[in-house]
């Protein structure tokens, strides 16, 4: 994946513009808009001879010549997402743990926000660690997305 962003006048991340490659069914998957958006998306084939470095960068350069760049680490902050361990949340459901992770990544990948990089199992809870740009706007999008899924009983999201 290669994630580039853009800035506004106020030094903020506004936007981002992005490329992943599928091979099968080999294809460069395209996508981008404004942060906290789920933005557009576009598929280029791979051309087989062709360096598919050479493809990316052509896809990405129009990006950067609009001022999107790379980030630094840094910019990323953490938000946990925690679920109360009950009979809907146990530890040893791996499957549902799995789901729940890539719900959150769905959410924070489709919208330019971030990630879910994985979780902790305490005493009490499920904990989901997320790296994200804005986290008043990913919490905001994280309850958006997750109502009505067996997901939305999070006991509460929290900046770390």
């Amino acid at each position: 994946m290669f994630r580039l962003f853009k800035r506004d006048e106020t030094g903020k991340i506004a936007a981002y513009h992005e490329v992943w490659v599928e091979f099968y069914p080999r294809r460069i998957v395209e996508h981008w808009g404004m942060i906290g958006t789920r933005g557009d998306t576009d598929t280029h084939r791979i051309k087989l001879l062709r360096s598919l470095e050479k493809q990316v960068d052509d896809i990405l350069d129009p990006a950067r010549e609009l001022g999107f760049a790379e980030i630094d680490p840094s910019d990323y902050q953490t938000l946990i997402i925690e679920y109360l361990l009950s009979d809907a949340w146990r530890r040893d459901d791996e499957l549902k743990i799995r789901e729940a992770e890539d719900a959150l990544t769905e959410v924070l990948g489709w919208t330019g926000l971030g990630l879910c990089e994985g979780e902790t199992i305490t005493d009490t809870a499920v904990e989901f660690t997320c790296r994200v740009l804005d986290p008043d706007l990913a919490k905001t999008r994280i309850a958006e997305q997750m109502a009505d899924t067996e997901f939305a009983d999070y006991s509460r999201i929290y900046s770390e």
